[in-house]
């Protein structure tokens, strides 16, 4: 008996109109040109392993102000967040 699908937590919207949006259905994805990651983008400016975007448990969202998840910046080149550059190893909250 196959297991059933578990609904989205998320959703990674493209500002590109040629990406398609991706639901967010496993707890943690990454992001990045290597053949691991869940999303691919394949373009030297990003990274093998770039980003990743974390689903936060309800248990410790209270400790992250309610945010039900968050982003790391794996990068070399850079990750932005709203116009803002997270630096290597670090996370923020996503909303």
């Amino acid at each position: 008996m196959a297991t059933p699908e578990r609904a989205p937590w998320g959703l990674l919207k493209s500002l590109n109109a040629k990406r398609l949006d991706v639901d967010l259905k496993i707890k943690v994805f990454n992001i990045g040109r290597h053949a691991s990651c869940q999303v691919k983008i394949f373009d030297t400016r990003i990274s093998n392993v770039h980003c990743r975007i974390s689903e936060v448990d309800q248990a410790d969202q209270a400790a992250n102000a309610g945010a039900p998840a968050r982003i790391t910046d794996l990068s070399t080149n850079g990750t932005f967040l709203n116009g803002v550059k997270i630096g290597r190893g670090e996370s923020r909250e996503l909303r």
